[in-house]
């Protein structure tokens, strides 16, 4: 299985520790055989250069493999919007990491077409979040948790955050899809 994270809005880029933890737990519980952090620059009322940026990601890596899509923050709508538009690779699993599913009453996931998603989709909100305070669970997870924990510095600081995302969404994407 190949697994692709996707950054938010202005996410840092892979070589800081937060892309780190969580690539090296997603492969320490997932059988994975490549993993890519894709980045970006977009602002959040770029909607077509974010469907431009999701889709260039869903052709890059719809090649046949299974894949897992991991995204954070505004990356993670963006995954749920392309995990039904894979048609050679089968998505196992979306995993959603502090969200804005239904923030400002649903508009990033509406703009997106996140909400046709119809893969597994586990979904994670963090406590202490001053970027995307409410509003992290997608109505289609099948589990939603909630980490003490802020949008990022949390994330880059301590790997056990990593460890219970990637544990997570063992328990409900590792299965036949």
């Amino acid at each position: 299985m190949n697994v692709i994270f996707m950054v938010g809005i202005l996410d840092m880029p892979y070589k800081v520790p937060m892309w780190q933890h969580l690539e090296r737990e997603f492969r320490s519980v997932f059988q994975v055989h490549a993993a890519v952090v894709e980045h970006a620059f977009y602002l959040p009322w770029e909607y077509e250069k974010m469907r431009t940026y999701a889709e260039q990601v869903r052709l890059a890596h719809d090649t046949g493999d299974d894949v897992l899509i991991v995204g954070h923050s505004m990356g993670g709508v963006l995954a749920c919007g392309i995990a039904s538009r894979f048609t050679k690779s089968r998505v196992r699993g979306v995993v959603t990491i502090f969200s804005p599913h239904t923030y400002l009453g649903g508009k990033f996931t509406r703009a997106l077409g996140a909400e046709m998603i119809t893969a597994p989709l586990v979904s994670f909100g963090a406590k202490w979040d001053v970027w995307v305070p409410y509003g992290t669970r997608h109505e289609k997870s099948r589990e939603h948790m909630e980490l003490d924990t802020d949008h990022v510095i949390g994330l880059m600081r301590n790997p056990q955050w990593a460890r219970i995302i990637a544990q997570l969404a063992h328990k409900h994407c590792s299965g036949p899809g």
